[in-house]
Order: structure tokens, then sequence, then C-alpha cells
């Protein structure tokens, strides 16, 4: 009984996991009847197309630092990733103002800004929920306000210039 439950699971596991993938369609990409560009921007939505458009519009010097977003893997420039999503935290820390952490990235070589909104709505809304420490979301504010230029907005996306 114990063999057939096991293999009963497994079993089940094994369904559940084809169900899950099934509608990822891997194979349109496999048979040609899909191009790189196209399924890596149906399966990572607006990331890839952010990360397309700073390597098609962005100068080949340049240095982008990301907000709350850990992914980076297509970026062709310099792009510095939030890796565990606590950069805009340390940086509120060190530097306590707008005006210290825009030198901070001066100093550091940083051209643009990258910032996933949307990560930024959810951490948000999940640090409130849970009590957590909150985001200086008035510090941001002002960063972004006084210290960057406003580039475009795109999937999600915000870019902005470091003069």
């Amino acid at each position: 009984f114990l063999n057939i439950a096991l293999g009963l699971v497994l079993f089940l596991a094994l369904v559940n996991q084809l169900l899950l993938w099934l509608p990822e369609a891997p194979w349109a990409y496999l048979f040609g009847q899909e191009t790189r560009s196209a399924n890596l921007e149906r399966r990572l939505g607006g990331h890839f197309s952010a990360l397309e458009r700073l390597n098609r519009d962005l100068p080949p010097e340049s240095v982008v630092l990301f907000l709350w977003e850990p992914r980076s893997y297509y970026c062709d420039l310099d792009c510095r990733p939030d890796s565990i999503l606590d950069r805009w935290g340390h940086l509120e820390y060190l530097h306590g103002d707008a005006a210290g952490i825009a030198a901070a990235w001066q100093a550091q070589g940083v051209t643009h800004v990258l910032l996933w909104r949307t990560a930024l709505d959810f951490v948000v809304s999940q640090q409130a929920s849970a009590g957590l420490y909150a985001i200086n979301e008035p510090l941001l504010n002002d960063l972004i306000n006084r210290y960057l230029q406003p580039i475009d907005t795109f999937g999600g996306y915000e870019l902005y210039a470091l003069p």
C-alpha cells in the first residue's frame, strides 16, 4: 500500500508539473515559430523590454543602477542590479538625504537609474501589512524630483538620467 501511495503521489506530481509546463509552449521557439526576442518578451514581459531598450538607447559607457530589480542578465551595459532588494534601505542608512545619495551615485560613476515601480509598490504594500521597516517614500520622491531626470516609463519600469 505504501508503494502504491508513493507511486500515486509521484504520478500526480508529474501530471501537475506537465500541466504547469504546457502553457509555456517552449516548442514555439524550438521549432522556429517564434523568435528569441519574442520568446523572451512573452516569458519575461516588461523586464526584457526594459533591458532591450537600455541596450538600444543608452550609450555603451552608461552605468545603470537598478532599484528593486534583481535581474540584469540580458543587460549589455554596466548594469548594477539590486540583488537582494536592500539597496534603498542601505543608501538611506549611509547617506540619509537625497543630496548624499545622488553624490554617492555620481562618485560611483552611475549615469542612469532604472526603478521597477511595480516591485516597489509590492514591497511597500507587504511591509505595511507586516508592520516592517517602511520605505522612506518622501526621500525617494525628493531624490527623483531634485536629482534625477525622467527619460521614459515602460512596462512598470521608470528610467532616469543622473546628470
